[in-house]
């Protein structure tokens, strides 16, 4: 029975969560277009994430090495669902390419592979998490993968703002407060008035 009541309550927290994860993913593709000539080397390396996993394999080897890096220096293994290992690490490298190496010209591959490997974290986690829930419900899935997602949104728009000066960290939170004002105010109207 308490098991149940917890079932029910981490599902009712991901319904609430969900607004938040809209308006961060909204936020965030709002600045999409200050990568400028870069923006379709994301997208394109988001899409063939999602076609490989799908039809192709499953590249397990690479997210488990970034599970492994992780888990070595910090042994909280939620951590290790929050950071993404390996896209922090391309992005670190392209940071200190560009900043002491003034090195540019590989810079649409970075950002290609950066895509891609942050879209292998964000569904090779999200799948981890689902298999580890056995409830009906999935509200322990739903909310922590919500609250993982919205983590990995803002660490990967803190670090483009870094790499990509028109990329604006300050913005993109804007945007998702707006978004999610937007989504939440109407609901909350409409539960109010009746």
């Amino acid at each position: 029975m308490k098991e149940g009541l917890i079932n029910v309550f981490k599902f009712i927290l991901a319904v609430a969560l969900l607004p938040v994860v809209i308006a961060v993913t909204c936020g965030f593709f709002n600045e999409l277009p200050a990568l400028q000539n870069f923006e379709h080397f994301f997208q394109a390396g988001l899409i063939a994430y999602v076609i490989i996993h799908l039809f192709v394999f499953t590249p397990e080897s690479l997210y488990q090495f970034g599970q492994r890096v992780l888990g070595e220096m910090v042994p909280l293994i939620f951590i290790g669902r929050v950071i993404p290992v390996v896209p922090l690490l391309l992005v670190l490298i392209l940071y200190i390419l560009e900043t002491f190496f003034n090195f540019t010209d590989l810079k649409s591959y970075f950002v290609f592979f950066f895509a891609f490997t942050l879209a292998m974290h964000v569904i090779m986690t999200s799948q981890q998490l689902y298999d580890e829930d056995s409830s009906i419900l999935k509200g322990h899935y739903l909310s922590t993968a919500g609250f993982v997602y919205v983590c990995n949104l803002a660490l990967v728009a803190f670090l483009l703002h870094l790499n990509f000066p028109d990329f604006s960290f300050v913005d993109f939170w804007n945007t998702s407060f707006e978004k999610g004002k937007d989504i939440v105010l109407p609901i909350y109207d409409r539960i109010v008035k009746r």
